[in-house]
This record gives C-alpha cells, structure tokens and sequence, in this order.
C-alpha cells in the first residue's frame, strides 16, 4: 500500500468519526437536560450560580414594640397665669420684636413638637392663638425630689392615651400619644412637677419627655433597687 492510499484511509476514517459525532450530540443534549441525569462528566463540572433574589423576596425584619406600640399625635403648649417675655425672631434668628404680656389665666396653644435653639436660647414656638409666630422661652427648671437611676429603669407603659410632657418653668409642652398595647421603655430619673410624680423616658418615640406615673405600671423590686436617691434638686431635661 502505497503513501497515497494510507493517507486517504486516514482522511476517511477521520470523516466518519466527525459524521457519527454530529449525529450523537443531538441525543446527548438531551440526555444532559435532565436534572438527574448521572453523566460522570459533568459531575465534575462547576454548577451555575443561582441568581440574585430580589430585595422584596427577603423577609421584612420584626417591628420593635416601641415602634408599633405608640401613635404619636399633636403637641401644644401650656402657659401658666404669669408674665412673659415673647418674642419674634425673622431670618437666621434676627430679633425682630419683644413684648411683655401677662396672662390672667392659664392659656394652651398649639405648638411645633421639638423646641428651637436660636442665639444662646432656647425657644418653645406658639403655633397659635394671638401671638402665632411669637417664641416664649424653654428655660431650664429645677424638679423636686429627684432620684436617677443607674443603670437606666425599665418602664411599662400602660396602653391608651397619655400625656407626655416636658417641662420650662411656667412652660409645659405636651404630646399627646396612645399606646395600642403596654411598652417598656428606659427611664434615666423620677421627679416631682406640681406635686405629681414623673418618670423621664430615655428610649422610643417619647425620649425626653416626662410620663406620669399613674400611666406606668409600678417597676419590679428588682429594677426598684437601682434608684440612686439625689438630696437636692436637679435641673430637668
């Protein structure tokens, strides 16, 4: 058998064997298709990463209980019979007016939720009434029998409405809030206004403002025996 004929037995044989590959993919395709095909070779071979879920199919954290507990609702202002300076500020904090005026009675006004800092002072906004506009003072005040707590008491607060107050001397801010269930927050003092025992809340959407006792649930003896009793008395928050 001569060269030529060799080499054209080789390109034939290499023919059929490329023919009889075409014919084979087809089915092996299909056979790979499945999910629980047992191909050895392609157990060997790295699997497709899953794809992203998207954000919405990641379960919603838990809400706390001091989120969904309280609904907060509006805030106004009390002033005690007394005389006040008022005052009215325009652009960037410039005193534009101040007044002295006297109340012969107590007078509640609606009023922004947070007080403001403009200057050195700070400011509790009227929000109406005849001096809308107008700022009264939020000067510090000092609370009678005063004891703090270290660490921080634990506070139940009873479900319905309540009263959260702050307090400036002559001034009290109140927010008016309702708890659908009862919710334990931190307390960081208890003190006397008026003659009514206060605890001042440090945590949830009341932080910094004073409930009254009679709308908590009475402590633990546990948590009872971290009050830290202060002589004298303290400048409020």
């Amino acid at each position: 058998m001569d060269s030529r004929t060799t080499q054209r037995m080789a390109a034939l044989a290499l023919l059929t064997f490329i023919f009889a590959a075409a014919a084979f993919m087809p089915a092996a395709d299909a056979a790979h298709a499945g999910p629980d095909h047992a191909c050895p070779f392609c157990a060997t071979r790295p699997q497709p990463i899953a794809a992203m879920p998207q954000p919405e199919a990641y379960p919603t954290p838990a809400a706390t209980q001091a989120a969904t507990a309280v609904t907060l609702g509006a805030t106004t202002v009390r002033l005690r019979a007394a005389v006040y300076q008022v005052y009215r500020f325009g652009a960037r904090g410039k005193l534009l007016e101040q007044r002295t005026v006297r109340f012969a009675s107590p007078r509640v006004w609606r009023a922004p939720a947070e007080e403001v800092t403009l200057g050195t002072g700070r400011y509790v906004k009227l929000a109406s009434g005849p001096y809308s506009g107008w700022y009264v003072p939020a000067a510090s005040t000092v609370s009678a029998a005063t004891t703090h707590f270290t660490p921080h008491l634990n506070v139940t607060l009873r479900s319905g409405p309540l009263v959260a107050r702050r307090f400036f001397g002559p001034v009290v801010t109140r927010r008016i809030a309702t708890l659908a269930t009862t919710a334990t927050f931190k307390s960081s003092k208890r003190a006397l206004f008026n003659g009514a025992t206060h605890y001042l809340i440090e945590t949830g959407p009341l932080a910094g403002r004073w409930v009254a006792a009679s709308r908590i649930i009475v402590p633990s003896a546990t948590d009872s025996q971290k009050a830290t009793p202060t002589p004298a008395a303290s400048p409020t928050a």
